[in-house]
């Protein structure tokens, strides 16, 4: 970026400030998305998947919930280090 504008004066333009660009992955967006991802599984594989008639499907999706939710979590946790990593080896 250009620090001259035509047009604009020295006094219309104000301090200049330098900026550093962030070049870490959001980890919590990350996390909600393998989250949400492993959320979605649990629904399929619960829904389409046979099921118990002594214990009902709704405890099956939410068994299968809490471990694909935790599993995808890590997952995407993982994905956003090995990001960072990848990142900072080429600096």
């Amino acid at each position: 970026m250009s620090r001259y504008r035509p047009g604009v004066s020295e006094q219309q333009r104000g301090p200049v400030r330098q900026a550093r660009v962030r070049r870490a992955p959001r980890y919590g967006v990350f996390l909600a998305t393998g989250a949400l991802i492993g959320l979605v599984t649990a629904l399929v594989s619960g829904l389409t998947g046979p099921g118990d008639p002594g214990v009902g499907r709704a405890k099956l999706v939410g068994y299968l919930a809490i471990g694909f939710v935790l599993l995808g979590a890590t997952l995407g946790g993982l994905v956003a280090v090995s990001i960072e990593r990848w990142g900072r080896r080429g600096r």
